[in-house]
C-alpha cells in the first residue's frame, strides 16, 4: 500500500518507544478500534495509537494533524520505514518525543509536600495491598497484588490496569530519584511474570501500556505528574492534566501514581 501520486504525506511525530518498529521494514497493522479523536491498530504484539497532535502523547502513539479520523475498524495500514500508509492516510514521521520518565535527584521534603497535596485531592483507592507490597520491596507480594488488578473493571484499559500502570511507573521513578535504585530493580524482577499473566488476563491495549510502564515509559501527563512530585513542576497543574485522560483512566492512573509514589518514598526512607 503506497500513497497515490496526488497524496502528499502528512508530517507526523512519534514516540521513540516505537522507533524500532517504525525504522524497520513496513509491516501491516489492522485497525481494531476508533473513537472521536483516535484510532488504534494491532501491529504484531503492540497496539499503536494513531491520533491528532493535540492528543496526550502515549508511549505507543503516532500523531499527525489529519488522517486518523478517516480510519475504520478492519482497515489495514502499513507501518515502517518511518511512515504510516493506508488507503486514506499517508504519514511521514519527521519528529520524535521520548516517553521515558528520566529520574530526577529529588529532595525528600519536596516529595513529602507533593504527596500531601495528592492525598488531599484524590480519594482513597483500593490499591492499599499493592502499595504495602511495593513499600516492603517484596517481589512475590507485588506480583500477587499486580495480578489481582489485571483486567479489573471495564473498558479498553480497565481501571485496575490503569492503577497498576501508574503505580509501577511511580515506584520506579520515585525510588530512583530518591537514590534507592535497588528498589526499582525489584520492579524489573517481576515485570516478565506480570506481563505473562496480563497476556491472558486483560486487553491488548492495557498489555501494551503495561509493557511500556515497566520500561519507564508513560503518557506525557503522567510523566508530568511524576516530575512534579519530585520537585520539577506544580503538582496541582500536573494532576489536572492527568485527570483529563479518557473517561476514567486519568483518575485511575493518578491513584496509581499516588500508590506507587507513596510506596517508593517509604521504601527509600
Amino acid at each position: 500500500m503506497r500513497p497515490t501520486s496526488d497524496t502528499a504525506p502528512v508530517p507526523a511525530l512519534a514516540s521513540l518507544a516505537l522507533a524500532s518498529r517504525l525504522n524497520s521494514s513496513p509491516r501491516p497493522a489492522r485497525v481494531i478500534g476508533v473513537a472521536a479523536n483516535v484510532a488504534w491498530c494491532a501491529l504484531d504484539d503492540e497496539v499503536v495509537f494513531l491520533a491528532p497532535t493535540v492528543a496526550a502523547r502515549f508511549p505507543n502513539a503516532i500523531l499527525a494533524t489529519a488522517g486518523w479520523d478517516r480510519l475504520e475498524p478492519g482497515d489495514v495500514v502499513v507501518i515502517g520505514s518511518d511512515a504510516v500508509i493506508g488507503q486514506t492516510i499517508a504519514w511521514r514521521v519527521v519528529r520524535w518525543w521520548n516517553p521515558r520518565v528520566a529520574p530526577i535527584a529529588a529532595k525528600p521534603n519536596d516529595v513529602a509536600a507533593g504527596l500531601s497535596l495528592l492525598e488531599r485531592t484524590l480519594p482513597e483507592s483500593s490499591l492499599a495491598g499493592l502499595e504495602a507490597a511495593l513499600a516492603s520491596c517484596d517481589g512475590a507480594a507485588v506480583l500477587d497484588g499486580a495480578v489481582a488488578l489485571l483486567g479489573a473493571g471495564r473498558g479498553l484499559t480497565p481501571e485496575g490496569d490503569d492503577g497498576l500502570i501508574g503505580a509501577v511507573a511511580a515506584f520506579r521513578h520515585m525510588t530512583t530519584s530518591l537514590g534507592h535504585p535497588a528498589a526499582a530493580r525489584m520492579i524489573d524482577d517481576v515485570a516478565n511474570d506480570v506481563v505473562s499473566v496480563a497476556t491472558e488476563a486483560t486487553t491488548g491495549l492495557s498489555l501494551t501500556l503495561l509493557r511500556h510502564a515497566f520500561a519507564g515509559e508513560m503518557a506525557d501527563p503522567v510523566a508530568g505528574l511524576l516530575r512534579a512530585l519530585t520537585g520539577r513542576g506544580d503538582v496541582g497543574t500536573a494532576l489536572e492534566r492527568c485527570l483529563c485522560i479518557g473517561a476514567s483512566s486519568g483518575r485511575a492512573l493518578a491513584l496509581g501514581v499516588l500508590c506507587g509514589a507513596r510506596a517508593g518514598y517509604e521504601a527509600a526512607s
